[in-house]
């Protein structure tokens, strides 16, 4: 009974700083809603229904922050999903505390600052996604040191100073117009309409 009750409490805590809004409507001080007997949306426990191993909290306009270290004494939880919400904030460097932690989605929100390292000390973790947010850039070191996981995003959103999207290389080259296929264009042109002028000139020629 002690395990759940530390359970819900951590996991209560961690939603109360994810949705400010109450947009999951939580019963934010009852203890004894234990998210794993009590179904709650989202989440998924264990076989014995005694710790929750998986989060997907995904669209749902949650404007808060991520408590890692509430969510980390969900020492079982394996997998993450908070994709497309509107979470602000950094990623917090004490989710290399997660330990169990396999899947990772971040994806889509409105978070900021430096990617920390710490992320690389979780050793499980096979699928990590952070794209489309607003850090800071990343160095090629962070990126050697995920070598390990199957698959991963991380490219960010890379703002001028105007506010304006940077332009990618790729983005360019596609805008760009084909200049070598213009000019072959124009050569097979000037072929189609060279009989036409040499009609043309012996005409007159004749006439005059």
């Amino acid at each position: 009974m002690g395990g759940e009750l530390y359970e819900s409490k951590s996991f209560l805590s961690f939603i109360r700083s994810l949705d400010p809004q109450n947009k999951l409507g939580t019963q934010r001080n009852d203890l004894s809603q234990n998210p794993c007997l009590h179904k709650s949306g989202g989440v998924k426990c264990n076989l014995h229904g005694t710790s929750i191993v998986e989060i997907r909290l995904e669209n749902l306009n949650l404007s808060g922050v991520i408590d890692a270290d509430a969510l980390c004494m969900l020492q079982k939880l394996e997998v993450l999903s908070l994709e497309r919400n509107l979470i602000h904030g950094t990623i917090p460097s004490s989710i290399s505390n997660c330990t169990r932690l396999w899947y990772l989605n971040l994806s889509s929100n409105s978070l900021s600052g430096r990617v920390p390292w710490t992320l690389t000390k979780l050793k499980y973790l096979k699928s990590l996604d952070i794209s489309n947010n607003h850090f800071t850039p990343i160095g090629p070191h962070i990126k050697q040191e995920f070598k390990h996981v199957y698959k991963y995003s991380m490219e960010p959103i890379s703002l001028q100073r105007d506010g304006h999207l940077n332009t990618t290389e790729q983005d360019e080259q596609a805008a760009a117009p084909p200049s070598e296929f213009s000019d072959k264009t124009s050569n097979n042109l000037l072929f189609t309409m060279m009989p036409l002028y040499l009609s043309i000139g012996f005409l007159l020629m004749f006439l005059y």
